[in-house]
């Protein structure tokens, strides 16, 4: 018979008490740095939130201002708009009145002019001026 082989034995290296110390001591300097590292990260990304919302906290009020001027704008051209009306509707009849002047100033060179009908003309040339000077007063009273 052959002689029976003995088994091989498994046996685990012996991992000595100093040579375990010092790898433990390395994973632990390790799970610092580790450690470190993400408070350092954590602590950027605090400070990039921060900033990035007091970005948005002065894109906020720049938009709120830009909203109020943009009222006042409006509010202003709307005002401007109705000015124009009331002068051109009030120059209109200026220029209306003026117009039946003229015509009849016309009749009148064709015809004798009798004095009653020159003193209404002449009156109302008068009043059409200072209605036309009391516009420019207006008007530049508002400049």
């Amino acid at each position: 018979m052959a002689p029976k082989n003995k088994p091989e034995s498994k046996t685990k290296p012996e991992i000595k008490k100093d040579h375990f110390e010092a790898l433990l001591e390395n994973m632990n300097d390790n799970i610092k740095l580790v450690a470190e590292g993400q408070a350092a990260f954590r602590d950027e990304f605090t400070d990039f939130r921060d900033e990035t919302r007091a970005n948005f906290k002065t894109i906020f009020e720049f938009r709120d201002e830009t909203q109020a001027n943009f009222k006042t704008l409006f509010e202003f051209r709307d005002e401007t708009r109705a000015n124009f009306k009331i002068v051109f509707d009030y120059l209109s009849r200026i220029d209306n009145e003026l117009q039946d002047i003229k015509k009849e100033l016309k009749l009148l060179d064709e015809t004798k002019v009798d004095k009653q009908k020159f003193n209404d003309l002449t009156q109302r040339v008068a009043r059409l001026e200072r209605k036309l000077e009391e516009c420019k007063d207006s008007l530049e009273a508002k400049k």
